[in-house]
């Protein structure tokens, strides 16, 4: 029988509990719609004990930026808004306390996380 899915809906592969979905799946759709009904997949999931909350950290993050709010947890970085800056932190809600929301979720140290992904993404090697 032929899979009748859109290409956008969530897809579980087969031997995974439902409900179980992994961050990469979402974070790489580009259409903010789905990701956030990834979101509340992933939020339940999280709940169920099924998934991870780091993975609902990069998510919501994600989701966050998409609709022009400031990221939770610090994982989203960019070049700047012409893409050839230094890569840096995008918008962070309340910066005083990221390393305890991110501790919260199983996150690393903010300044960690920063320092690694300098060194990963030096300046002009921007990811495609």
């Amino acid at each position: 029988m032929a899979d009748t899915r859109s290409e956008e809906e969530p897809r579980q592969p087969f031997g995974q509990p439902s409900g179980r979905l992994r961050r990469g799946a979402a974070t790489r759709r580009p259409r903010p719609d789905f990701q956030r009904r990834c979101l509340r997949l992933l939020d339940q999931a999280v709940a169920d004990g099924e998934a991870e909350p780091s993975h609902l950290a990069y998510l919501t993050d994600r989701v966050r930026r998409a609709e022009g709010r400031p990221q939770v947890y610090g994982t989203q970085f960019w070049y700047g808004p012409d893409g050839t800056g230094p890569l840096r932190p995008q918008p962070v809600e309340d910066p005083h306390h990221l390393d305890e929301r991110r501790h919260s979720v199983g996150l690393g140290r903010f300044d960690d996380y920063a320092n690694e992904l300098g060194q990963r993404y030096p300046e002009g090697q921007q990811q495609h």
